[in-house]
């Protein structure tokens, strides 16, 4: 029996909105549910890598996207303790050939809402899978603000619903997660003028590394507005005198910084984020399809999760816009290597930032941050690397070809 739809998207993240886009364009039915029924309330930072902005901008003009949701930066800057320096500049992203973006994920997601070719149901909430002979056939969800129950139906339901999935879990697929040992602490600000406007800011805890939070870092968005996020550590959450005490400490050692949070209590006024990361087993079952953090949760390290997510969604459309008759084998083989490669960045800071901290002492920290720091080949291979990680291997070599066919017309 033919069902209603093509596609039945359960989660209205970047990478469901992006293949909602691509198969709706392809001719698809394709249906999205979204449980908030305003913009998500997210403060993290985000970023974006040149071969997903290309992506983005081919459904959305760059110019809005400039205008709404996203920055191009130039770089990030290092508080050393007495001045601003370049920890990544101009020059080492253009040697490296790769120009990054810094985008609010509110206003990103939106910009793809508005798009028409797919169904938007918005303050829908997903209850239950619903399953025909061990076929997932659609879900059972619940229309908040009507407060009624319905049946979606659909050929393919995808599961684009976080690291916590239903569908993963009516799949009985396997996702092994870890918590990332520092939690992340984000917040959203006026940007301060005293700040290059399309730069990162980044402030180590210098004075006291072992306090418990390591930095603030702050990323530009449109507004002008700032993304921030702070890495902490789990044990600040049950000390608050201690986390108040390492805080103000933290904010008075830099004028700027002191000004921007010296209005906020810490960590009240902040969102605090406790980040499960894994690789799922599958990436589906009969009728279902898992993407973004339902088969591959990550943290920031690399700035990989919203790129995977939107490379799975560019995978899934393509190879279901091509007649591909096994979509999920396909689907895997095309993305598990790539989604592998990626999660290395989280698996090393992960056991980086697990150690104990005698086992690190902070001036061996900083002395080998320096010499990272003075070898720009070895950092242009790294922004390199974290720019591709998560592009399919023949997607990389098409991108450059089409990169350096761009730059000699």
């Amino acid at each position: 029996m033919a069902l209603p739809t093509d596609f039945l998207i359960v989660g209205g993240g970047i990478g469901g909105l992006v293949l909602a886009e691509l198969v709706g364009r392809g001719g698809k039915r394709v249906v999205v549910l979204e449980r908030s029924a305003g913009p998500p309330p997210w403060n993290r930072p985000e970023v974006l890598w040149p071969a997903t902005i290309e992506l983005l901008s081919s459904l959305v003009p760059e110019s809005n996207w400039k205008e709404q949701a996203a920055v191009p930066l130039a770089g990030v800057k290092l508080w050393t303790g007495k001045h601003f320096a370049w920890a990544f500049s101009p020059e080492l992203l253009e040697r490296a050939g790769v120009h990054p973006w810094s985008t609010d994920p509110n206003q990103s997601r939106e910009l793809l809402m508005r798009l028409g070719s797919f169904e938007l149901h918005r303050g829908v909430e997903v209850k239950s899978v619903l399953k025909e002979g061990g076929r997932i056939v659609g879900v059972q969800a619940h229309d908040i603000s009507a407060g009624q129950d319905r049946d979606w139906l659909a050929e393919i339901t995808v599961g684009d619903d976080g690291a916590n999935s239903l569908v993963r879990a009516a799949s009985g697929i396997e996702l092994a997660a870890r918590v990332f040992p520092r939690d992340l602490v984000c917040f959203q600000c006026d940007w301060p003028a005293s700040l290059q406007r399309n730069a990162g800011h980044l402030w180590p805890n210098l004075a006291r590394p072992q306090s418990g939070i390591l930095a603030v870092g702050l990323l530009p968005a449109p507004g002008p507005r700032g993304m921030g996020v702070i890495p902490t550590s789990p044990t600040l959450s049950h000390d608050q005198p201690r986390a108040d005490r390492e805080w103000q400490a933290l904010i008075q050692t830099e004028p700027t910084l002191d000004a921007l949070m010296s209005v906020r209590k810490f960590p009240d006024d902040f969102q605090r984020v406790r980040r499960p990361w894994g690789h799922a087993s599958r990436y589906g079952a009969p009728g279902a399809l898992l993407m973004g953090d339902a088969a591959h949760p990550v943290s920031p390290a690399g700035g990989q999760g919203a790129n995977m997510s939107i490379a799975d969604g560019r995978a899934i459309a393509e190879l279901a816009l091509a007649g591909e008759r096994d979509l999920l084998a396909a689907y895997e083989r095309n993305r598990r290597p790539a989604n592998r490669r990626s999660l290395r960045f989280t698996r090393g800071a992960a056991f980086v930032f697990g150690l104990p901290e005698w086992l690190l002492p902070p001036s061996l920290l900083f002395w080998l941050v320096r010499q990272f720091g003075t070898r720009p080949w070895l950092l242009s291979r790294f922004i390199r690397a974290a720019s591709t990680a998560f592009v399919a291997r023949g997607s990389v070599a098409k991108y450059d070809r089409r990169k350096s066919s761009l730059t000699q017309a």
